[in-house]
């Protein structure tokens, strides 16, 4: 179980932002995609934030995952937030706040060429990001609850614009055993 000790602060420089918009410029539009590419600057910071990390990264040659690190097949999911500060962040995870994989089904996660879910937080005011955690897949469908399309999460209040399963922070396993 995550704990607060395990969530990984990063600093974002300038020339990761630099990095982040020629990146973003270059990824494909999802044609599942409900934001049409809008969030593409969020997702790219997370990958290039994990890649930072875990120097010695491979790239996949799939859609599935971004990045593969000691043969882990590893899907990024990055969220921005309106807020920064750690203990924020902290008192959030222990409370509720979670991160999504946007699917239509179960089966489509089970069928995706992927062995597990990273799960970036990034600030609003792209300054500071926090590396949550990572889960497995086997463990993601096990735990994940679904939230339907156009209904409001009960536990933070917001609309889902599209098919989600989310699953809390505090499930998540530290990333340091991505290390081991």
């Amino acid at each position: 179980m995550l704990e607060v000790k395990d969530i990984i602060e990063v600093s974002i420089s300038n020339t990761l932002l630099q990095k982040t918009y020629k990146l973003a410029e270059d990824l494909p539009v999802n044609s599942k995609s409900y934001m049409n590419g809008e969030r593409h600057i969020i997702g790219a910071l997370g990958e290039l934030i994990i890649r930072e990390y875990f120097p010695n990264y491979t790239l996949p040659n799939n859609f599935d995952s971004d990045i593969i690190v000691n043969g882990y097949k590893l899907d990024i999911k990055s969220k921005q937030r309106t807020w920064s500060a750690k203990e924020k962040l902290l008192t959030f995870a222990e409370h509720g706040y979670e991160g999504s994989v946007q699917a239509n089904s179960i089966e489509n996660i089970k069928n995706k060429d992927v062995d597990g879910y990273v799960f970036i937080s990034i600030a609003k005011t792209l300054d500071k990001a926090y590396i949550m955690g990572f889960i497995s897949k086997t463990s993601f469908i096990e735990l994940a609850r679904k939230i339907e399309p156009n209904t409001i999460d009960v536990t933070n209040n917001q609309k889902s614009p599209a098919f989600n399963y989310n699953i809390y922070y505090k499930q998540l396993i530290p990333i340091k055993h991505l290390c081991a």
